[in-house]
């Protein structure tokens, strides 16, 4: 997705997979029990999402856009 689009356009969400069926989990993930993955089992682990990333060679400024900076800026400039 980072290819794709830049770090400037990605957010990290989970509040929509308790609301997904069985179906469209499994197209996401082989993990219905934790539709994120291994490791990511809720919102309270969602750090390990960003240490994976940092790994993978994501720099902290990139990582805090994607965490929550991105979404802030598009937040403040929509409720002006």
């Amino acid at each position: 997705m980072a290819d794709l689009v830049g770090t400037d356009y990605i957010g990290l969400g989970f509040d929509f997979d308790d609301y997904l069926e069985e179906g469209a989990l499994s197209a996401f993930s082989g993990h219905l029990d934790s539709p994120s993955g291994d490791g990511i089992s809720n919102e309270a682990e969602a750090g390990n999402l960003l240490i994976e990333l940092k790994k993978r060679g994501f720099s902290d400024e990139e990582l805090e856009k994607i965490a929550y900076k991105n979404f802030y800026r598009v937040f403040k400039r929509c409720w002006k």
